[in-house]
């Protein structure tokens, strides 16, 4: 399951923002990270998270980091999810909660942008499920990623005048990410939402993929949408980049034990 070196470093905590899940001081930050893709199906990681999870909060009383996937809990039918409700609703004091909203309501009164994830956090438990709707969730999303993508579509023409060019040097790689959670929808509403993006992107703005997050999505035959197909990942590298690394790899490798994964799909010839 744990597929990638895990990462850690350390954060010095200043007391200078309303909504602030710790306290001030010196905090040791880890990051345990995976593909899901290599995990045996979509519950064995999840469920591999919770127990780390449970582990660092319960017995080290360690906080969830907000921008990652935290909150797991296991749900009537069995199954583990993150960003549960109980919990989520726990990370900011109701103080915390009132002064920010205070702040917000001033700023934004229609309330357009109090939508999503962050109203979970904010909302009091007698209010979490009117900011759970699937259909609203999913109709702001579709005007943020109008945003996004002509964002993107701004900063290129800014960087091009700045003298930048399509062709960059490897060090001089501009990048990207859209981030964000299932939370606000369903798993296969935010998959089409990518692919939404990522087909903008490639085919208008000429980018390239990031080769360490969810990219390659593709429409499949029964009408799901799911990311690393075959078609794509294996056009990647040019035919003379995968014979000159796996020359390598097979005389460091020769029976083929690391020869498994996501990295052989990239390798592999394409149909």
């Amino acid at each position: 399951m744990w597929n990638l070196p895990g990462e850690f470093r350390f954060i010095n905590v200043q007391d200078s923002a309303v909504l602030q899940p710790v306290e001030p001081g010196l905090w040791f930050n880890a990051q345990m990270i995976s593909f899901a893709d290599l995990a045996k199906n979509d519950q064995a990681w999840k469920k591999d998270f919770k127990v780390v999870e449970d582990y660092w909060i319960n017995e080290l009383g360690a906080k969830p980091h907000m921008g990652k996937l935290m909150g797991f809990r296991e749900q009537d039918n069995g199954e583990v999810e993150p960003f549960a409700d109980e919990y989520v609703c726990t990370i900011y004091s109701n103080e915390q909660k009132q002064a920010f909203s205070a702040y917000r309501e001033q700023l934004d009164p229609d309330g357009l942008f109090a939508t999503g994830l962050g109203m979970k956090f904010l909302a009091p438990s007698r209010e979490r499920a009117l900011h759970s709707s699937a259909m609203h969730s999913r109709r702001l999303s579709r005007v943020s990623l109008q945003a996004a993508m002509t964002q993107h579509s701004n900063l290129a023409r800014v960087f091009s005048a700045a003298g930048g060019s399509a062709d960059l040097p490897r060090c001089q790689q501009l990048e990207f990410v859209v981030v964000a959670c299932s939370c606000t929808g369903t798993v296969a509403s935010a998959l089409k939402d990518f692919k939404v993006v990522e087909d903008y992107w490639i085919n208008e703005l000429g980018a390239k993929p990031h080769m360490g997050k969810l990219m390659g999505f593709r429409e499949q035959d029964n009408g799901e949408v799911e990311p690393f197909a075959d078609e794509y990942v294996c056009t990647i590298y040019s035919d003379e980049q995968k014979r000159a690394f796996s020359s390598y790899r097979e005389a460091a490798d020769p029976e083929g034990l690391f020869a498994t994964g996501l990295g052989m799909k990239f390798l592999a010839p394409c149909a």
